[in-house]
Protein backbone atom coordinates (compact mmCIF):
# COMPACT_ATOMS: atom_id res chain seq x y z
CA UNK A 1 0.00 0.00 0.00
CA UNK A 2 1.12 3.54 -0.74
CA UNK A 3 0.66 6.62 1.09
CA UNK A 4 -2.66 7.69 0.39
CA UNK A 5 -4.35 4.21 1.52
CA UNK A 6 -2.29 4.01 4.85
CA UNK A 7 -3.14 8.03 5.98
CA UNK A 8 -6.98 6.56 5.11
CA UNK A 9 -6.38 3.96 7.20
CA UNK A 10 -5.08 5.94 9.93
CA UNK A 11 -8.07 8.03 9.70
CA UNK A 12 -10.28 5.26 9.90
CA UNK A 13 -8.19 3.67 12.79
CA UNK A 14 -8.73 7.37 14.30
CA UNK A 15 -12.36 7.82 13.93
CA UNK A 16 -12.89 3.59 15.65
CA UNK A 17 -11.02 4.61 18.73
CA UNK A 18 -12.75 7.93 19.23
CA UNK A 19 -16.15 5.95 18.28
CA UNK A 20 -15.22 3.17 21.22
CA UNK A 21 -13.71 4.99 23.84
CA UNK A 22 -15.45 8.71 23.47
CA UNK A 23 -12.67 10.60 25.25
CA UNK A 24 -13.10 13.91 27.12
CA UNK A 25 -11.73 15.97 24.45
CA UNK A 26 -12.14 19.42 23.43
CA UNK A 27 -13.75 20.28 19.32
CA UNK A 28 -9.60 21.25 18.88
CA UNK A 29 -7.86 18.14 20.54
CA UNK A 30 -10.16 15.74 18.81
CA UNK A 31 -9.27 18.08 15.54
CA UNK A 32 -5.73 17.32 16.38
CA UNK A 33 -6.27 14.02 17.44
CA UNK A 34 -7.83 13.19 13.72
CA UNK A 35 -4.61 14.79 12.37
CA UNK A 36 -2.41 12.65 14.39
CA UNK A 37 -4.02 9.71 13.59
CA UNK A 38 -4.01 10.45 9.93
CA UNK A 39 -0.11 10.71 10.14
CA UNK A 40 -0.29 7.36 12.71
CA UNK A 41 -1.28 5.73 9.30
CA UNK A 42 2.14 6.18 8.22
CA UNK A 43 4.17 6.09 10.54
CA UNK A 44 5.71 2.32 10.31
CA UNK A 45 7.14 4.12 7.12
CA UNK A 46 9.49 6.42 8.70
CA UNK A 47 12.14 3.64 7.96
CA UNK A 48 12.09 4.51 4.41
CA UNK A 49 14.43 7.44 4.79
CA UNK A 50 17.10 4.95 6.17
CA UNK A 51 16.31 2.39 3.71
CA UNK A 52 16.92 5.07 0.76
CA UNK A 53 19.75 6.25 2.46
CA UNK A 54 21.78 3.27 2.85
CA UNK A 55 21.16 2.38 -0.43
CA UNK A 56 21.97 5.64 -2.02
CA UNK A 57 25.53 5.33 -0.08
CA UNK A 58 25.76 2.07 -1.12
CA UNK A 59 25.99 0.78 2.25
CA UNK A 60 26.66 -2.82 2.64
CA UNK A 61 24.18 -2.85 5.66
CA UNK A 62 21.53 -2.42 2.96
CA UNK A 63 18.25 -4.35 3.58
CA UNK A 64 16.63 -6.02 0.26
CA UNK A 65 13.53 -4.12 1.47
CA UNK A 66 12.00 -1.04 3.85
CA UNK A 67 9.83 -3.32 5.87
CA UNK A 68 13.08 -4.86 7.54
CA UNK A 69 13.13 -2.22 10.26
CA UNK A 70 11.76 -2.41 13.36
CA UNK A 71 9.16 0.43 12.56
CA UNK A 72 7.58 -2.41 10.84
CA UNK A 73 6.92 -4.70 13.43
CA UNK A 74 4.09 -4.76 15.88
CA UNK A 75 5.71 -4.79 19.30
CA UNK A 76 7.99 -1.99 18.43
CA UNK A 77 4.42 0.12 17.61
CA UNK A 78 2.99 -1.42 20.83
CA UNK A 79 5.74 -0.20 23.35
CA UNK A 80 5.86 3.16 21.78
CA UNK A 81 2.02 3.53 22.43
CA UNK A 82 2.53 2.03 25.82
CA UNK A 83 5.30 4.78 26.71
CA UNK A 84 3.11 7.32 25.48
CA UNK A 85 -0.25 5.71 27.77
CA UNK A 86 2.33 6.08 30.94
CA UNK A 87 2.90 9.44 29.97
CA UNK A 88 -0.58 9.98 29.98
CA UNK A 89 -1.04 8.60 33.21
CA UNK A 90 1.17 10.57 34.71
CA UNK A 91 0.60 13.65 33.46
CA UNK A 92 -3.84 12.84 33.79
CA UNK A 93 -4.44 13.71 30.23
CA UNK A 94 -6.55 12.31 28.12
CA UNK A 95 -5.23 14.08 25.10
CA UNK A 96 -1.63 11.81 25.45
CA UNK A 97 -4.01 9.01 26.50
CA UNK A 98 -6.40 8.99 23.82
CA UNK A 99 -3.02 9.69 21.52
CA UNK A 100 -1.60 6.65 22.79
CA UNK A 101 -4.63 4.36 21.12
CA UNK A 102 -4.68 6.39 18.40
CA UNK A 103 -0.82 5.38 17.34
CA UNK A 104 -1.08 1.72 17.95
CA UNK A 105 -4.55 1.60 16.14
CA UNK A 106 -3.26 3.58 13.07
CA UNK A 107 0.55 2.19 13.22
CA UNK A 108 -1.28 -1.11 13.29
CA UNK A 109 -3.59 -0.13 10.34
CA UNK A 110 -0.35 0.04 8.40
CA UNK A 111 0.90 -3.56 9.30
CA UNK A 112 -2.42 -5.18 8.22
CA UNK A 113 -2.42 -3.36 5.24
CA UNK A 114 1.04 -4.35 4.58
CA UNK A 115 0.62 -8.11 5.50
CA UNK A 116 -2.22 -8.21 2.68
CA UNK A 117 1.13 -8.87 -0.27
CA UNK A 118 3.75 -7.67 1.63
CA UNK A 119 4.75 -9.09 4.71
CA UNK A 120 5.03 -8.37 8.25
CA UNK A 121 6.85 -10.00 10.93
CA UNK A 122 4.30 -10.19 13.34
CA UNK A 123 6.32 -12.35 15.97
CA UNK A 124 9.88 -10.50 15.58
CA UNK A 125 11.25 -10.78 17.84
CA UNK A 126 10.71 -14.27 18.08
CA UNK A 127 11.10 -15.19 14.49
CA UNK A 128 12.27 -12.96 11.19
CA UNK A 129 9.27 -15.06 9.43
CA UNK A 130 6.85 -12.51 7.36
CA UNK A 131 3.33 -13.29 6.99
CA UNK A 132 0.99 -12.28 4.19
CA UNK A 133 -2.57 -13.54 2.97
CA UNK A 134 -0.01 -14.30 -0.25
CA UNK A 135 3.02 -12.89 -2.11
CA UNK A 136 2.80 -11.31 -5.94
CA UNK A 137 5.80 -11.60 -7.65
CA UNK A 138 8.79 -9.39 -7.49
CA UNK A 139 8.94 -7.18 -10.19
CA UNK A 140 12.00 -6.63 -12.33
CA UNK A 141 13.71 -2.97 -12.32
CA UNK A 142 16.65 -1.73 -13.91
CA UNK A 143 16.47 1.50 -11.49
CA UNK A 144 18.37 0.95 -8.22
CA UNK A 145 16.05 -0.60 -4.89
CA UNK A 146 14.20 2.84 -2.72
CA UNK A 147 14.98 5.07 -5.40
CA UNK A 148 11.51 7.36 -6.68
CA UNK A 149 12.40 6.03 -9.95
CA UNK A 150 12.00 2.61 -9.02
CA UNK A 151 8.90 3.15 -6.74
CA UNK A 152 7.46 4.84 -10.11
CA UNK A 153 7.99 1.93 -12.02
CA UNK A 154 6.41 -0.01 -9.57
CA UNK A 155 3.37 1.87 -9.54
CA UNK A 156 3.17 2.46 -12.92
CA UNK A 157 4.07 -1.16 -14.42
CA UNK A 158 3.29 -3.39 -11.03
CA UNK A 159 1.25 -1.64 -8.31
CA UNK A 160 -2.57 -1.92 -9.97
CA UNK A 161 -2.02 -5.75 -10.37
CA UNK A 162 -2.11 -6.23 -7.11
CA UNK A 163 -4.52 -6.93 -4.83
CA UNK A 164 -3.61 -4.20 -2.54
CA UNK A 165 -4.10 -1.26 -4.93
CA UNK A 166 -7.99 -2.28 -4.79
CA UNK A 167 -8.27 -2.51 -0.80
CA UNK A 168 -6.50 0.97 -0.94
CA UNK A 169 -8.94 2.06 -3.34
CA UNK A 170 -12.27 1.05 -0.80
CA UNK A 171 -10.25 2.17 2.03
CA UNK A 172 -9.65 5.65 0.66
CA UNK A 173 -13.06 6.01 -0.70
CA UNK A 174 -14.45 5.14 2.95
CA UNK A 175 -12.11 7.60 4.60
CA UNK A 176 -13.30 10.54 1.95
CA UNK A 177 -17.05 9.28 2.56
CA UNK A 178 -16.69 9.23 6.26
CA UNK A 179 -14.84 12.93 6.13
CA UNK A 180 -17.83 14.35 4.25
CA UNK A 181 -20.32 13.15 5.81
CA UNK A 182 -18.83 14.20 9.40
Amino acid sequence: MVLPGHLAGGYLATRAVLAIFHPALTASQSTWMLILGTISGDLPDIDVAIFSFTHLIGSKTAKKQHRSYVTHTPIFWLAVSAAAALIGLAASSAFILTLSAVILAGSWSHLLFDSIEYGVRWLWPFSDRSYALRYPPESESAHRRGSIAYYWEFISKAYFKNLTSYAEILVTLAAIWLLVSR
